[in-house]
Parts: structure tokens; sequence; C-alpha cells
């Protein structure tokens, strides 16, 4: 079985070496609703296609669809004839550096998430391969180049409906302190050795991370009944926390970075809140008491 990389992936390795970014801990765009029109193409903000180099032949590979797992848009690649040579849909994170104007391949990051997840579908040219793949690299400062921290992919298989794909990120080390500084995620529609006609479409991308476990739960107290439904949750979360103890107790959900990103005090009975804001992965919550001792902890994820 070939491997779908092509010579835009070259690139991009070669990119990498000299690029050094601030940290984050998601995929900006990762949802591809916001996209920048450029007279005959348009472009996914944070993402870098070859539009701009096949729209001078009339062509464009990356489109924007309105065939999207959720919101508006998803991304469509698909392999086309430009001139002499078959090119893949390819669309890679980064953006253009306003202060260099150079190109900033790949998106900063300062966690090792464990896997890369999201949606996709794949209509396939006979035999041809897409993929999903990231990079996680570090900047070497004795040899002002990158090193390789871990990576992932996924080799696209055919779908008509949006299928769900996970990518395991496999690490060189096993050390926790060894952190990637960028996050490079390239999407392709097939190799270029195969005819045009592959079309991949790919929405909802997000990283998941489990940061250093919290503490074993704690057990109710007697006099209380505590739930979190359901898990995963997509638009609601309902929260049953019954019970004397619950009179003054507080609810604090948290995403993987540590922010609280929601808070509340004092349910005491089955109560429903829209999670429909939050972006989707992982996240963890407490509840903790009106003495400030820790109740519950738990984690919970959001997705679509």
């Amino acid at each position: 079985m070939k491997h779908p990389r092509n010579r835009f992936c070259l690139f991009l390795f070669v990119a990498l070496i000299n690029s050094n970014l601030f940290a984050q801990d998601s995929i900006p765009n990762s949802g591809f609703e916001d996209w920048t029109n450029y007279g005959t193409y348009e472009d996914p903000d944070n993402w870098i296609t070859e539009n701009q180099a096949t729209s001078i032949s009339g062509v464009v590979t990356a489109t924007k669809s309105t065939d999207a797992h959720s919101g508006n848009y998803a991304i469509r690649l698909e392999t086309k004839q430009v001139i002499t040579e078959t090119v893949p849909g390819t669309a890679i994170s980064g953006a253009l550096n306003p202060l260099s104007l150079l190109i900033d391949i790949g998106v900063p990051i300062n966690i090792r998430p464990d896997s890369m997840c999201g949606w996709y579908k794949y209509i396939p040219f006979p035999a041809d391969l897409g993929s999903i793949e990231i990079i996680l690299t570090k900047y070497n400062p004795t040899t002002k180049l990158r090193d390789l921290v871990g990576s992932g992919i996924f080799v696209a298989t055919p779908a008509a409906n949006y299928t769900q794909f996970t990518i395991a990120i496999i690490y060189l080390t096993t050390d926790p302190a060894d952190l990637p500084d960028t996050a490079v995620v390239s999407l392709i529609s097939g190799s270029q050795t195969f005819a045009a006609g592959s079309v991949l479409y790919v929405d909802d991308i997000c990283l998941v991370y489990t940061p250093t476990p919290p503490p074993a739960d704690i057990e109710d107290f007697t006099e209380t009944g505590f739930s979190v439904y359901p898990n995963p949750a997509s638009e609601f979360i309902n929260i049953d926390l019954l019970g004397k103890s619950s009179r003054d107790a507080t609810f604090q959900l948290y995403d993987i970075t540590g922010k609280i990103v929601m808070k509340l005090p004092g349910p005491r009975a089955s109560n429903s809140f829209a999670v429909n804001g939050l972006n989707i992965g992982l996240y963890y919550f407490q509840v903790i008491s009106s003495d400030g001792s820790l109740i519950k902890t738990g984690k919970i994820t959001i997705y679509r």
C-alpha cells in the first residue's frame, strides 16, 4: 500500500525547520467555519492550501462546503488535474505571519495530546488513498532545527457519510515533560500518482488530551446522590446533586488548560445546562462544598 504523502508534505517538513511559534492548545478554525475570499478562490482561515498556486490555471482543490458535519461549513478537498500534473487537495494548519509576511507552518501547542479526532467523508478514485495526519515538533536551540516529538496518521477509507476518525499519537519518549511547541495537521485527498477525482471532506477536528490524572474520586457523602449525564454530551448536561450537603455545593467545569468554563452554585435537584457553546473535547469537573472541601471529581467529553 503506497503512503499518501506528496510534494506538499515535503515542503511541510522543510518549513518546520525554521518555524518557532508561541503556545496554545487547540487547532484554530478546526470546524472550518471561517474563510477569506481572495477573488478567484477562498481559503479557510489558519489553514494553508495550494489554491493560490493552482488558481492561476483556473483550478482550486480546496473549497468551502455546506455539506458539514456540524455548523455551516466543512472543507472539501479534491484531487484535480492541473495542466499536466495531478494535484491532491491539500490543507495544512498554519497562517501567513503578518510581520514577516512568510507562511508559518503549524500551530503553537504546549501539551501532549493523546490523540486527534474529527469527522470525515471520503469518495476516492478506485485504489486511491487520502490521509489525515498530525506531526508534533519542538525547536532545538542547540541545533537550531526541529526535533520530532510525536506523530500519528489516519489513512482514509471510503465513507459516503460523515464518520468519526481517531488518530493515536505515538511519542518518541514517555517523558511527560517532553512537550512539543508546534502541531502540524495535514489533510490530503489522495496520492498524486493516481488519477483525479478523489474527494475528502473534513470537519470538527479536535485534540484529545488527558493531563496528569486528578485525584481518585472522593466517595460521595452518604446523604448525597450525584451524577452528570449524558457522557459524552452534545447540547446539554444534566447534573443531579441531591441531599442536604448539596445546598451550598458548587459545580465547576474545567477545560484541558485548567480554565474554568462553567461554574454553577448550589444545584439542589436535577438541572439541565447548555454546553453547545463549548468546544468539543475533554473536560474535568469538581463539586466543592461550602467549606472548600472536594466532594467529587470526574471528567466528561463534549462531542458533536
